[in-house]
C-alpha cells in the first residue's frame, strides 16, 4: 500500500435542493491532491469513506448523520475528484443546524482525527492533518465562497493572474490555492478578502515581472517562494488594512522586499526575506506593522526600516544586512509606539540605528552581536534600552552620539566590545538627561568613553564595571559626569 502523507481537498457546492442562491447541497464536489512521502504525486486507486456526525468525537450510532464509501477513487498525477452523495444522497436534514462534523478514512488508514466542522453555507477547507494516519485533508477554518486551483496541469487555471481575474469585485472571501510548480507572472494585485495560498515556499515558485500589490483589506499571501523585480516600490507593496504575509521566501532584485505605506496594521510573520536590493521590510508614512518570527538577511540597505512609523519588531533573526539591522528614523510629526524586542541582530555595520524625534522606542531583550561599528547607536531622540545583551561589536556596544540624543540604559549586559562598552560622544557637549543603571559593562576595550574633559551629564547607578576603575581623564572609563572614578 502506498503510504500517503498529504491529501489536499476542497469541497464545493454543486447542486441544491431549492432555488436559494446558497441552499444546502444535495451533493458536494470534493477535489483533492495526494503526494507520497517524497512529495511525488500519487498515481493509484483507493477506497475513501466519508462520514458526517453531529458531534466532534462521538461514535454512537445515533450521532451519525450520513456516510458513504467510494470504493474506486482514481488518483491521476496526484489529483482526484469525487461527488459526496453520489453513492448515498446527503439528506437535507443533515444541515438542520451548523454543527456537522466530517470524518474521512482513506484506504486502510484509521479514520482521521480530529473531525472537522462543516459550515452549511460554504464548503471550503484548510489543511487537516491526521493524528494517526499518514494522510492529511483540508479542514474548515475560514469559509470561502469559492476555491480556485492553480496548477501547471489539471487545475482550474494555469496562472495566478488568470485566477485573480475570475474573481468578482468586491466579493466574499475567496481562496486561490496554487499547487507545486513554477509560475511566471506579470505584476498583479491580490483583491480584498482573497487568500493566495501556495503549497510551500520550497515547491511553489512565483517569478513576478514587477511587483505584487495588496491595496484592498483582508488579503493574505502564504506558502510561496517569491522573486519580484519591482523597482518603484517593494516586491510586495501594502497599502491597506488587515494584510497578512506569512510563510514565504521573498527576494526583490531591485528594491525592498516588503513595503507598508500608510496607517495600516499589517502582520508579517515566519517569512525568509533575503537578497533584496533595498531593505527587507520598509514601514513608512504612519504604518504600524507587527513583524515577528522572520529571518531577514543579506539585504543591501538593511534588514528593517521604520520611517515615520510605529509598530512591533519581535523575535526575528536579522543578520548580515549591509548597513543596518534595524533603522528607526523620522517621527517629525507622528507620536507612534515602536517596540523592538527579543530579536537576534548581528553582522551589520550598525545593529540598531535610532534617528528620531517624537517617538520613544523601546529596545528590549534583544541579542545584538558582532556588528562592525555599534550595537546600538542613538543619534537623535530618546530611547529606552532595557535588558539587551550587546557583545563583540568592533566599535561600541551602545553609542549615545548626538547633541539631541538621550537614553535610559537599564539592565543590559554589555561585554567584549572591541573599543567601548558605552560611548558618550555627542559633539558640542553630547547627550543630555541619560541614565545608565544596573548594567553589567565588562571586558570591553574601555567600559565608558567620552571626549572630555568631563563626561556629558549622565547619571550612573548600580552598574558593574571591570575591577580597574580607570582615571578621571578623557578617553578613560568608569567615571562619573565630573570625571571622578567610579568604584567597581
Amino acid at each position: 500500500m502506498t503510504r500517503l502523507v498529504k491529501v489536499i481537498g476542497v469541497c464545493l457546492l454543486v447542486g441544491a435542493l431549492s432555488t436559494a442562491a446558497w441552499a444546502i447541497p444535495q451533493m458536494i464536489n470534493y477535489q483533492g491532491a495526494m503526494v507520497d512521502t517524497s512529495g511525488v504525486p500519487v498515481d493509484s486507486t483507493l477506497s475513501i469513506t466519508f462520514r458526517m456526525w453531529n458531534d466532534p468525537v462521538s461514535v454512537l450510532p445515533g450521532d451519525l448523520l450520513w456516510n458513504e464509501t467510494q470504493p474506486v477513487v482514481v488518483i491521476t498525477d496526484g489529483l482526484f475528484n469525487v461527488l459526496l452523495g453520489s453513492v448515498n444522497n446527503i439528506p437535507l436534514s443533515v444541515f438542520d443546524d451548523d454543527s456537522v462534523w466530517l470524518e474521512v478514512k482513506v484506504g486502510l488508514n484509521p479514520a482521521m482525527t480530529p473531525r472537522q466542522r462543516i459550515a452549511s453555507v460554504a464548503y471550503a477547507f484548510h489543511a487537516w492533518y491526521a493524528d494517526t494516519a499518514g494522510v492529511a485533508l483540508i479542514g474548515p477554518g475560514v469559509s470561502y465562497a469559492r476555491v480556485y486551483t492553480v496548477a501547471e496541469a489539471g487545475g482550474d487555471f494555469t496562472s495566478v493572474a488568470a485566477a485573480i481575474a475570475a474573481i468578482p469585485l468586491p466579493g466574499p472571501p475567496y481562496l486561490i490555492r496554487v499547487m507545486a510548480g513554477t509560475y511566471n507572472e506579470p505584476a498583479f494585485t491580490i483583491p480584498g478578502n482573497v487568500t493566495l495560498r501556495g503549497a510551500g515556499r520550497d515547491c511553489t515558485f512565483l517569478i513576478v515581472n514587477g511587483g505584487i500589490t495588496m491595496n484592498q483589506p483582508s488579503a493574505m499571501i502564504t506558502g510561496f517562494y517569491i522573486r519580484t523585480s519591482s523597482s518603484a516600490v517593494g516586491g510586495i507593496d501594502v497599502t491597506a488594512e488587515g494584510i497578512t504575509i506569512c510563510d514565504n521566501y521573498i527576494t526583490n532584485e531591485y528594491s525592498d522586499g516588503i513595503t507598508i505605506s500608510g496607517d495600516w496594521k499589517t502582520i508579517i510573520h515566519d517569512n525568509r526575506i533575503r537578497n533584496c536590493e533595498g531593505y527587507g521590510v520598509l514601514a513608512q508614512d504612519g504604518a504600524s506593522p507587527f513583524i515577528h518570527d522572520n529571518a531577514i538577511s543579506d539585504n543591501a540597505s538593511g534588514g528593517v526600516q521604520f520611517y515615520e512609523s510605529g509598530g512591533t519588531l519581535s523575535n526575528n533573526k536579522i543578520f548580515g544586512n549591509s548597513m543596518y539591522g534595524v533603522f528607526l528614523q523620522g517621527m517629525t510629526s507622528i507620536e507612534a509606539v515602536l517596540t523592538v524586542d527579543d530579536n537576534q541582530i548581528g553582522n551589520h555595520n550598525t545593529g540598531i540605528m535610532l534617528m528620531l524625534e517624537y517617538s520613544e522606542p523601546r529596545i528590549m531583550g534583544n541579542e545584538i552581536r558582532a556588528n562592525n561599528t555599534y550595537g546600538i547607536e542613538v543619534v537623535a531622540g530618546f530611547a529606552h534600552i532595557v535588558a539587551n545583551t550587546i557583545s563583540r561589536c568592533s566599535g561600541a556596544g551602545i553609542a549615545v552620539a548626538g547633541d539631541m540624543a538621550s537614553a535610559h540604559i537599564v539592565g543590559n549586559n554589555i561585554w567584549d566590545n572591541q573599543m567601548y562598552g558605552l560611548e558618550c560622544s555627542g559633539g558640542g557637549g553630547g547627550a543630555t538627561n541619560s541614565v545608565v543603571s544596573s548594567n553589567i559593562i565588562i571586558l570591553n576595550g574601555q567600559d565608558i568613553w567620552y571626549p572630555g574633559p568631563a563626561i556629558p551629564p549622565f547619571t550612573f547607578n548600580n552598574n558593574t564595571f571591570d575591577s580597574s576603575p580607570g582615571l578621571p581623564a578623557p578617553g578613560r572609563y568608569n567615571v562619573d559626569s565630573n570625571g571622578n572614578p567610579i568604584a567597581p
